[in-house]
């Protein structure tokens, strides 16, 4: 942040905000607050009215179960990986268990309304609050000269690491390349052991 203000005017306006905004913000955590106090302090120089709209971050949040979903998965997958470098075969009842896991978790990838969901966990006095996050609302003031209203929507989005899309994006693509040849491998081996091709090496090839 110091870097960026000492630079600040080799650079134009946008790119400096965007730089200074550009903070890991994910939902709960201490940036999601601190962004939420730099836009105000950045937008308190425009001729706007500000509100600050609070709701609620709910326990029972789809977040926090898909997080749960990933760390079980994960913790199966890895089974799963290691039976089937030693135990090819005992890797069918942990495939059954992690294809019944995924199905019986399926609705946290369904489209539902989120609307309906809020609605209905704002009304149930049984839910309880993780945290709670804010919208701000920015409206222009009026003014005599204009008989129009003009209306403008932005989402600034949350931001969790400091890598740009495109670096994750080819990251991920590198390693489900590396997993499909890594399984396409596997098959060409079991298929030559099936066949007494590659019996006497099989071991160090798995």
């Amino acid at each position: 942040m110091k870097e960026l203000q000492a630079r600040k005017e080799n650079i134009n306006e946008y790119e400096y905000l965007m730089n200074r905004w550009c903070i890991p913000r994910l939902v709960g955590s201490d940036g999601s607050y601190q962004i939420v106090e730099l836009l105000k302090e950045d937008f308190s120089r425009f001729n706007l009215n500000e509100s600050q709209q609070n709701f609620p971050i709910f326990n029972s949040n789809k977040s926090f179960r898909i997080s749960k979903f990933f760390f079980v998965f994960s913790f199966l997958s890895i089974i799963f990986l290691l039976l089937l470098m030693f135990l090819f075969w005992w890797t069918v009842p942990i495939f059954i268990v992690i294809l019944a896991y995924c199905v019986k978790n399926r609705g946290l990838f369904l489209k539902k309304n989120p609307c309906v969901r809020r609605i209905k966990k704002e009304s149930d006095p049984k839910e309880e609050i993780a945290f709670n996050q804010s919208n701000l609302i920015y409206r222009l003031k009026p003014t005599k000269k204009k008989k129009y209203n003009v209306l403008v929507m932005a989402h600034h989005d949350s931001k969790s690491q400091y890598l740009s899309t495109y670096i994750r994006a080819y990251v991920a693509l590198f390693f489900i390349i590396l997993i499909f040849f890594a399984i396409l491998a596997y098959i060409v081996i079991i298929i030559f052991e099936r066949r007494d091709i590659l019996a006497i090496y099989s071991y160090g090839l798995k």
